[in-house]
């Protein structure tokens, strides 16, 4: 029994650093991959683990995230609600702050626009890295076999626009690293702009990033892409900073 706790833990401890298939977690923990499939569907059915419908592999569970992350989450997305009113009255827009969940972006929290056309609320929504201005930063910090592994799994193409080979994104972060923060125009969401700048830690590692969006026709503005990115990259510092005082840990 306790033999098995340990098993158990050392697959939630491998697929905290990246999602990965039966074959490659056997290999991270020394496991034969009989005992490592029976144990991660046990921890399939407590909803620690769950497989990813579109690449078939395995990642922490809800269940698991809840425990591990609720009280840091929640401390990070209310330290980030005065600066995205700020953000949000600035630009006019829609607002939010996400962090990173294995492949994919967690969106915390938004705070709407008074805009008569109103953006979908995508508070807690799970969203591939590569379709939006949030992953693309992340991804930003992978290091080249990390990277290499996520666009072989055939990245789901959600608009014309989006960007689904390793060399397209390997450009697209060489322009955010030049600027600081990434657009994405209408790679997720047809009719749907956004841009993101990244929000780190006393260390320099990037740890959530915040991210305006608004409908393709208005935003942004012509001649005003800078100006708001610009305007993301200081939201993203002051909730940097207000991390480091809080001592909020992630």
């Amino acid at each position: 029994m306790v033999q098995s706790i340990h098993r158990a833990f050392d697959l939630l401890t491998a697929l905290a650093v990246e999602p990965a298939g039966l074959t490659e977690l056997a290999r991270r923990t020394d496991l034969p991959k009989s005992t490592a499939a029976r144990l991660l569907a046990t921890l399939q059915d407590l909803d620690a683990v769950e497989r990813a419908d579109e690449s078939g592999l395995y990642r922490l569970g809800a269940a698991f995230n809840a425990l591990a992350g609720s009280s840091s989450r929640t401390d990070l997305a209310s330290l980030a609600v005065p600066h995205l009113h700020n953000l949000t009255n600035q630009t006019s827009e829609t607002s939010g702050i996400s962090i990173p969940d294995g492949y994919r972006v967690h969106y915390l929290i938004q705070v709407d626009s008074d805009n008569p056309i109103q953006i979908r609320d995508w508070s807690g929504e799970l969203i591939p890295m590569h379709a939006v201005p949030d992953g693309q930063i992340y991804m930003s910090e992978w290091p080249d076999e990390r990277l290499e592994r996520y666009f072989s799994l055939d990245p789901v193409s959600f608009t014309a626009a989006t960007i689904t080979t390793e060399h397209a994104m390997r450009d697209r972060m060489d322009l955010f690293r030049e600027r600081g923060y990434t657009w994405v125009m209408e790679e997720f969401v047809e009719g749907l702009n956004s841009v993101a700048a990244p929000v780190k830690n006393d260390a320099g590692k990037v740890i959530a990033a915040i991210h305006v969006y608004g409908p393709a026709y208005r935003f942004p503005i012509d001649g005003t892409q800078s100006t708001i990115g610009e305007q993301v990259v200081k939201a993203a510092d002051r909730l940097a900073r207000s991390i480091v005082r809080a001592g909020v840990t992630r």
